[in-house]
């Protein structure tokens, strides 16, 4: 999922970026939480985020027009209101894009 595939590949790179790397017990919960909190400010900005869903309009042309409006793609703003409880996992699945790996 697309979803999975961006904020996995953020989350990472603030492992990086934050130094958490390479210490002899490995990432705390806290490097864990840092990284979380940089791979979802990184996407959607947070206060970008509480804005559109404190409209609570969660309608597939709102969800495209903030999208745009932040400009990341539809199917990360989907994957963040199914993560987060806004909206139900079964909805907007097809605005999220899927990738294949081929030879």
């Amino acid at each position: 999922m697309t979803i999975k595939f961006w904020f996995s590949l953020c989350h990472q790179l603030a492992h990086i970026l934050c130094g958490h790397i390479g210490n002899p017990g490995g990432t705390t919960e806290g490097d864990e939480n840092e990284a979380d909190e940089f791979a979802k400010q990184t996407l959607i900005p947070q206060k970008q985020f509480d804005y559109f869903v404190e409209r609570n309009d969660f309608r597939r042309e709102s969800i495209m027009q903030f999208a745009e409006s932040v400009g990341m793609d539809a199917g990360i703003v989907v994957g963040r209101l199914q993560k987060e409880g806004y909206i139900n996992y079964s909805w907007y699945n097809d605005l999220k894009m899927k990738y294949t790996i081929s030879e």
